[in-house]
């Protein structure tokens, strides 16, 4: 009632409205398509009961995928004033956010512009080990590398944490994975990265990696790279984003799942949602899957903004 679906006008004329988007989804040609719905006033819980089908009987096909469709498009228009309010608040957060991070940046700038940002050694640890690595033979591998070199490696790490630079695992091979992982005292993240056991992309996580991630107090992006979503990627769309998702979060990920896109690895027709004008689309799907509010703001903002300032970023 407290949507305004209180009464049986009001029920006819959404699903009036919304018949050929029905149709579509079932596959009947808008000609052939018929339906009739009864309206059940129950004062705390109005609904109605719809039955759709084709005038010739024939035509017709309901897939999940159509389903899906159906009540995405009647959440959307039932939950709208619902949705503004979300959205409103989201972005007054993200405003903060922003500032924020504004803040950080400027600081950052003004030291690099200065010479006072301290990451000078990071440089020559890096520079030595690209020389040294080139006289390695063998696999470039930390667990085949001479102790010399595996010392240098360990160091260039311990260096990067020390200065609140966070290790990227995104692109790193399962044994270099495991590697790092092996040394490092600091949480790990993997900023763009899906998860394997839904996508076998050789780029996703395996539930153990993921696993180690989060016990380590770390960060996950879910991508939205088409190629690392669904093994067709032809068949890739934003509802595999919330099956990676919900296989995270069934790992215990609540708290550090976030959106990590990979925008900028690819063109625009490579991703399910192409920019950060679609992130609203990928918002309010969660939120018409059932995901609380609360749980859909720490996915798409609040776990990565938590983890920044844990790791003094913010």
């Amino acid at each position: 009632a407290r949507l305004g679906y209180d009464s049986a006008q009001n029920w006819k004329e959404l699903l009036t409205r919304s018949a050929p988007e029905i149709a579509k989804a079932m596959d009947i040609p808008m000609n052939q398509f018929r339906w009739y719905a009864a309206f059940h006033d129950e004062g705390h819980h109005p609904h109605v009961h719809m039955v759709c089908y084709s005038a010739d009987g024939k035509s017709g096909f309901l897939t999940k995928q159509g389903i899906a469709k159906i009540k995405s498009m009647l959440a959307k228009e039932i939950f709208q004033q619902d949705l503004i309010a979300v959205y409103q608040r989201q972005t007054q957060r993200r405003d903060d956010l922003t500032r924020d991070a504004g803040e950080v940046m400027r600081q950052l700038v003004s030291e690099m512009q200065t010479g006072t940002l301290e990451t000078q050694r990071i440089g020559q640890l890096l520079s030595e080990l690209a020389q040294r690595l080139q006289k390695c033979s063998g696999k470039k591998q930390y667990g085949y590398l001479p102790p010399a070199v595996k010392s240098l490696v360990d160091e260039v790490v311990n260096e990067l944490e020390n200065n609140h630079i966070v290790v990227d695992l995104s692109h790193a091979s399962p044994e270099l994975f495991y590697d790092v992982v092996s040394m490092a005292r600091r949480p790990v993240a993997a900023t763009h990265s899906n998860a394997k056991s839904v996508c076998k992309s050789a780029r996703n996580l395996s539930d153990e990696q993921f696993n180690i991630i989060r016990s380590s107090g770390g960060l996950v992006g879910l991508n939205l790279y088409k190629g690392f979503l669904n093994d067709d990627p032809d068949k890739a769309s934003l509802y595999d984003v919330l099956r990676h998702a919900e296989h995270f979060l069934s790992l215990g990920g609540e708290d550090i799942l976030a959106v990590g896109a990979d925008w900028d690895g690819s063109e625009k027709k490579d991703f399910v949602s192409s920019g950060l004008e679609g992130v609203p689309e990928l918002y309010e799907l969660f939120l018409r899957h059932n995901y609380p509010e609360t749980l859909a703001d720490k996915i798409f903002y609040k776990n990565a903004a938590d983890f920044f300032k844990n790791e003094d970023l913010l």
